[in-house]
């Protein structure tokens, strides 16, 4: 347990995720203060040192090496922390400092300092530490030779009272450090477009239609972002029990290119519900762009033809086509691997549902999901089979294919006609409009980025590009008022298929 504290506002940090570190004055009247430190790792008596002054704010570098803090004079004192902390080097500084933090950046990391004197000042941390080390005699000593990298701010008309360090860029104007895609913070091209991640908590479980519309174009959307990000918002967020994120082989790109993720709804009443979301096309990825521009035909007898770069996304064998059993694969492809996370759900859950979901390219994914099963006669799996949400799906077959699947409603036609142009136009530009008007309406949640501004714009030139953006689909799940019927009322008539003839 670690003690209560006496520290001052800027006194208290913790130093690597190793130590917590404080920077107290147990007598107001003394003239020297101390530095406590306790570990997070095992029990430990707190370890002191004992600076010359009473110490203000604490900062530490990235493993806890070293703690930096300040001194009331305008002193920096660092402490040496590999075993325990102890002060070696102090930086003469001019007037009382307000705040000092450490950039992290290997050999390049800095001290930055601000001070009462309305300057902000940089230096070299592990230049000073280099050079104390270098010193014959180890002592702690006024380091006043040690070059001042830079000092910025003289003219600032106020006191500083605060500094910060950005982690994404070096101070000193070298190249950006490349973001860590592999953070629960770093954020999609399409997270930008649309910052929300919680669900509407206005929407009830008990009105499924809206409630399971609203979960799975959010999982559609969250689909696009790394597993850490998608596992934080399932289990954080939402309440609900993160299954598994996966990269699954395409075998004619030779390349890991599909990614999907599931999740359990255990935040209803009903909590088996299972939920796998496919994820649609990276707007800067070239393998998500040879998958859709791939538009030659796959034929599956019996069922029809189907556009070739989805199926191979899915996970078509270049040597074996489909075969329904895979004999010792050397990838995971993501419909056979998916098929077995089923299958063992269904065996240790009877009561087990699924809904399959996706955006875009992840709705033609979900959708031939279906059709893979249907066509390996996978009938318990399909029996489990609550429904499919597609949103902004592209065509994915032809005809045969259509009436193979036996869609209870009119399929997409996907036809062009001039006389569309000038409606077309003439949305784009209320879609601008409305993208203003929305939140003034409903409130903060609904207002639009810059960069889905920006894209809306372009909708001016290209009707339609802003509308396949996911945040449409998000509003469209939240604030439109379609119910759902009991029964779908409108079976496929043999001239509302489309022919490919």
């Amino acid at each position: 347990m670690v003690p209560v504290v006496a520290s001052s506002a800027h006194g208290l940090v913790c130093a690597g995720e190793r130590f917590l570190a404080s920077s107290q004055l147990r007598d107001p009247a003394a003239i020297s203060g101390s530095i406590l430190c306790w570990s997070w790792i095992k029990p430990q008596v707190e370890v002191n040192s004992f600076p010359a002054e009473p110490t203000m704010a604490l900062a530490s570098c990235n493993e806890a090496t070293y703690i930096v803090g300040g001194g009331f004079s305008g002193d920096i004192y660092l402490w040496e922390g590999s075993k325990t902390f102890v002060c070696i080097v102090s930086l003469g500084i001019i007037s009382l400092f307000t705040d000092i933090v450490v950039g992290y950046g290997g050999s390049n990391a800095i001290i930055i300092s601000s001070s009462v004197d309305r300057t902000c000042e940089v230096w070299s941390l592990w230049e000073t530490i280099k050079k104390y080390h270098n010193m014959s005699s180890r002592e702690v000593v006024e380091m006043g030779k040690y070059t001042l990298l830079r000092s910025m701010l003289k003219a600032h008309p106020a006191v500083i009272v605060d500094c910060i360090f950005s982690a994404h860029c070096q101070i000193r104007g070298k190249a950006p450090v490349k973001p860590n895609k592999k953070s629960p913070y770093y954020t999609s091209l399409v997270g930008f477009t649309d910052w929300r991640r919680d669900l509407d908590l206005s929407i009830q479980p008990h009105d499924k239609f809206r409630y399971y519309g609203g979960l799975t174009m959010m999982a559609a959307k969250i689909a696009y972002e790394s597993e850490p990000f998608v596992q934080s918002v399932v289990n954080d967020r939402w309440k609900m029990k993160f299954l598994g994120f996966f990269d699954f082989w395409n075998d004619f790109q030779n390349r890991a290119t599909t990614q999907a993720f599931m999740f359990q709804n255990t935040a209803t009443n009903d909590p088996n519900i299972i939920v796998i979301a496919f994820r649609g096309t990276s707007p800067f990825d070239t393998y998500d762009w040879q998958v859709d521009t791939d538009l030659s035909w796959y034929n599956i007898e019996g069922v029809g033809h189907i556009h070739s770069g989805f199926m191979k996304a899915l996970g078509l064998q270049k040597a074996t086509g489909w075969p329904k059993e895979l004999t010792k694969p050397q990838h995971d492809f993501a419909y056979y691997t998916l098929r077995q996370k089923l299958r063992d759900i269904v065996k240790s859950n009877d009561k087990a549902r699924f809904i399959i979901t996706g955006h875009s390219l992840g709705g033609a994914l979900a959708t031939l999901f279906v059709t893979m099963l249907s066509y390996h006669e996978e009938k318990t799996i399909l029996k489990k089979l609550q429904g499919v949400y597609t949103y902004g799906q592209p065509r994915v077959g032809d005809r045969q294919f259509a009436e193979f699947m036996m869609v209870k409603e009119q399929p997409n036609k996907n036809y062009f006609s001039l006389q569309w142009v000038i409606p077309k136009y003439l949305t784009a530009l209320w879609e601008i409009i409305r993208s203003f008007i929305t939140p003034l309406v409903w409130g903060f949640d609904y207002y639009e980025s810059l960069l889905m501004i920006g894209a809306r714009l372009v909708g001016l030139l290209v009707p339609g590009f802003a509308a396949h953006f996911p945040v449409n689909y998000v509003n469209s799940t939240r604030l439109g008022k379609l119910t759902a019927s009991n029964e779908v009322d409108d079976p496929i008539h043999e001239d509302d298929i489309e022919s490919d003839d």
